[in-house]
């Protein structure tokens, strides 16, 4: 660390000491900046496999250095030993159980209503970064200013396996996924190139070392250090990695460190890697999907071939610790990021990890999540916890804590204001414990899945089998039995003692326990699971796609299987593009068609959404409506008032639902703009409002050809950026209104880039009249950024919405402009506009009249944009009659 006068040294220790929640120094005497706080997080990291462990083989300098310089929690346990429930109860701060998370693939109420730890932290004027794997989901993973994952579904374009396929080796990281999946990532150029697969999943890697995705992390996270020790905010940065969960595919660099032709006695020995002490521990007394991977029952983790080639075991554990070693490189490069930029007295770091890994134990590879949740190897996780100028650095404290832990342990430690919670937090803080050593007194722990309940004692450990009920019930493992371990005289957990009579007294208390923590745990979001499976009376919609030239044809061809859509068929006349996107999605030959009534009459869907072109619009609605099929279909509704009239007649005709789809209709801001505005009066009577929507232009952007070609067209768009982005004023407007038709429009269009755009207009200036109100859309494919807000001004207040979630408020009433976040949890909105789509077709909605959604609504659009196109043509105001 950087030396630092001695003057600075007093004032800090005494923040850290007194738990205050700001640092003091010369420049920030009037408000104090608060301190930065920096969570690294590995994926899939085995407690002990870390040199200050005590580990024979295993090196990680950086993390043992870190760990003298902080407190580490010897007994910290995940909530669930998987990926996403556990990063969710550390970004909520909610048992998985309440959450609904107990496997990886769940969305829940819960889960739309929580308020994330970043979203606390924005609140609290910091700036909030995640960079590298999230795997977390709904308002779980709101709150990042910038974000850049490894995944290709967390910043869709803007990946690593996007960023490395750039840099020119998509190849070489390709080989390293399909150890495992057989084939590259999902938004890859491999992503159905049929690649080898690895014995354990293990191969070694041919990326250059600033290649790989911990470099990727460890890059964006250092130049944010350097961006951020000139910035007057401190920030919030979850730092993760990919490793060392699997692909096991290291570098050779890393690979080389152990030796790994036989069994030794430890690297830190002098010898080879030293052997499992549980690899060849009975097959019967291990859980029954256990037993079925001992057996081969898993084409990537061959465990049966390993029992016949050891060699391939030595790979697999040698690759596990060439991976932690990388990690712990990496996380060396951050630690001095912050020393170079000189704020390393200024930033709590945490080091921990969302599980474990078996690394051979019992025989085992990877974590076998399904089908158990009790072992020590996957539910003790690293936590270290460097607070700087703690006294109690440089200590190991054997308190119960977990991930579920952090949430109030920062919030404590930094005086964060906190925002109203539906569901209160359920960790509990331990900042005693960190800065004055003060037991916690927790007697007993829980971590959860659907198979499996495990009680965690300071000695002793009861594993429940769970009825997983008819939402899992391929995970019931209750015929197996519990099982209960000593781990004071058994830290292997080889020998079940469920059935012995001396320990039934025991076993009984931790059942207590675990009932007494069932009564005090809510199970909302478990419940909601389970009744979504058990009593669903409907069956999913049968939907069908209609044009796929849409570059937004992603929305529905990647969105998670949530139980209310089939997909049943997809049309496109395009081959081209038909069998591209097939290719890209995965989707069946016999859903594939390029006649729409054709598909219509074979695959007979119940819904069908249309992203094809704006003209397309009628011909799906006059092939869908007398067969009474609903149909949504992309913004805006229709290229005219022809159109609209024709498609608004079919629908009442054969009474089906026709709703218009919108971005800006998703946004939490916009919901509670309508309220503020309509229903709590806050501006008082309107006057005025602003729309600025657009983007650079959808070349610019990097549109694909298909859609470029008939969204550059006069015909079979409508327009140009007056009719791309006009009517997304015109919507919102219109329901601000409550459907009160205009007096007048008058517009302007330009074509600032005719060399691009010679056929449309590529920025537009509409005023629209109303008797009380004026509306100003400006709608433009010429913005240096993508922009999509509006400005809404009343007699006594405004509101001013940014984007998605950042509102600013005034009135009469206020002495200064207020900033508020606003999180779907807060407000009634559906974040995917095809839930909306299915709640409207089950009857459980009413599409509101002049809704965003509404037919009547986007009729009226139309008949603002026909005028705008009418008015700027003509250069004349547009008179409504």
């Amino acid at each position: 660390m950087k030396v630092v006068k001695n003057t600075f040294i007093v004032l800090l220790v005494t923040f850290f000491v007194t738990g205050l929640s700001s640092f003091t120094n010369k420049e920030q005497q009037t408000k104090p900046k608060k301190p930065n706080v920096i969570i690294l997080f590995a994926d899939q990291h085995h407690k002990k496999v870390m040199g200050f462990e005590g580990h024979p083989d295993v090196m990680t300098p950086n993390l043992d250095k870190l760990a003298k310089e902080a407190v580490v929690f010897d007994r910290a346990y995940c909530t669930t030993g998987i990926c996403a429930p556990s990063r969710s109860s550390l970004m909520s701060g909610l048992y998985s159980r309440t959450l609904g998370l107990l496997s990886n693939g769940e969305e829940t109420e819960v889960m739309r209503e929580v308020v994330s730890l970043a979203t606390v932290f924005k609140q609290n004027n910091y700036n909030t970064y995640a960079f590298g794997k999230r795997h977390t989901s709904q308002a779980v993973d709101e709150g990042w200013d910038v974000q850049r994952s490894h995944l290709c579904n967390e910043t869709p374009g803007n990946s690593y396996t996007e960023w490395v396929e750039k840099m020119g080796y998509g190849k070489e990281f390709a080989k390293d996924w399909a150890a495992e999946f057989g084939k590259g990532s999902g938004c890859s150029s491999y992503a159905n190139e049929k690649l080898p697969i690895a014995d354990l999943g293990t191969r070694v890697s041919e990326l250059p070392e600033n290649m790989t995705m911990e470099a990727f992390t460890t890059q964006l996270t250092v130049q944010m250090i350097k961006d951020q020790a000139k910035s007057d905010k401190p920030f919030f940065c979850w730092a993760t990695f990919y490793r060392p969960h699997q692909p096991y595919t290291p570098l050779k660099k890393y690979m080389d460190m152990y030796d790994v032709a036989d069994w030794g006695n430890g690297r830190k020995n002098g010898g080879s890697i030293k052997k499992p002490a549980s690899l060849y521990e009975s097959k019967t007394n291990i859980p029954p999907m256990m037993q079925s991977i001992r057996d081969g029952g898993n084409k990537v983790w061959n465990v049966d071939k390993a029992y016949a080639d050891e060699q391939l075991w030595r790979n697999y554990i040698g690759a596990y610790y060439a991976l932690v070693t990388e990690v712990d490189h990496r996380v060396g490069q951050i630690l001095q990021a912050l020393d170079e930029a000189g704020i390393t007295e200024e930033t709590i770091v945490i080091y921990t990890s969302d599980h474990g890994d078996f690394v051979g134990n019992h025989g085992m590879v990877e974590k076998a999540a399904a089908g158990q949740n009790v072992y020590e190897d996957i539910l003790n996780i690293p936590l270290i916890i460097r607070y700087p100028g703690n006294k109690e650095n440089g200590k190991h404290i054997g308190e119960l804590v977990s991930l579920v832990d952090i949430y109030p342990t920062l919030v404590e430690l930094l005086g964060l204001k906190m925002p109203t919670l539906k569901n209160p937090l359920q960790g509990e803080s331990m900042v005693q414990t960190l800065l004055s050593g003060k037991p916690m007194e927790r007697e007993y722990f829980v971590s959860e899945s659907w198979s499996q309940a495990t009680v965690i004692t300071k000695d002793q450990k009861l594993g429940i089998m769970l009825d997983p009920t008819a939402l899992h019930k391929n995970w019931d493992f209750r015929a197996y039995g519990d099982m209960f371990f000593d781990r004071k005289k058994d830290s292997l957990e080889v020998d079940n003692r469920i059935k012995d009579s001396a320990y039934q007294k025991d076993i009984a208390k931790l059942l207590g326990y675990y009932n007494e923590f069932v009564s005090n745990t809510p199970s909302t979001g478990k419940d909601e699971m389970i009744n979504e499976k058990s009593n669903k009376v409907q069956k999913p919609i049968s939907l069908a796609v209609a044009g796929m030239s849409h570059g937004h044809i992603s929305f529905i061809l990647k969105r998670p299987d949530k139980g209310d859509f089939k997909l049943v068929g997809v049309c496109e006349s395009n081959q081209e593009l038909l069998t591209s996107l097939s290719e890209k999605y995965q989707l069946k030959p016999e859903i594939q068609y390029t006649e729409l009534e054709k598909m219509l009459d074979e695959v007979k869907p119940e819904a069908v959404v249309a992203f094809g072109s704006v003209f397309d619009h009628l011909a799906v609605v006059e092939a869908c409506a007398p067969r009474h099929i609903d149909v949504m279909v992309e913004k805006p509704l229709a290229v005219n008032m022809i159109h609209a009239n024709r498609m608004a007649q079919l629908a009442k005709q054969y009474n089906i639902q026709l709703l218009t789809d919108y971005e800006t209709s998703w946004y939490p801001t916009t919901a509670q703009t309508m309220k503020m505005v309509l229903d709590d009066n806050f501006v008082g009577p309107l006057r005025k409002v602003v729309f600025h929507d657009g983007h650079k232009g959808p070349k610019e952007i990097g549109c694909d050809k298909y859609f470029l070609e008939w969204l550059t067209d006069p015909i079979l768009n409508g327009g140009g950026a007056i009719v791309d982005f006009g009517c997304y004023g015109a919507n919102l407007m219109t329901v601000l209104t409550k459907g009160e038709k205009p007096i007048s429009v008058t517009a302007v269009t330009r074509q600032f880039k005719p060399e691009i755009y010679p056929k449309v207009d590529d920025d537009a200036t509409i005023i629209v009249s109303y008797p009380q109100w004026q509306c100003i859309i400006q709608a433009s494919w010429n913005w240096p950024f993508n922009r999509k807000d509006m400005e809404v001004y009343g007699t006594t207040g405004y509101v001013i919405a940014d984007n998605k979630n950042d509102l600013r408020i005034r009135n009469s009433g206020m002495k200064a402009e207020e900033g508020q976040q606003i999180t779907a949890n807060m407000v009634a909105v559906y974040e995917d506009p095809f839930a909306y789509f299915a709640d409207v077709i089950h009857k459980k909605i009413q599409v509101e009249p002049f809704g965003l959604y509404s037919l009547e609504n986007n009729v009226r659009v139309v008949e603002i944009l026909d005028a705008a196109r009418q008015s700027a043509k003509t250069g004349e105001t547009v008179v409504f009659k």
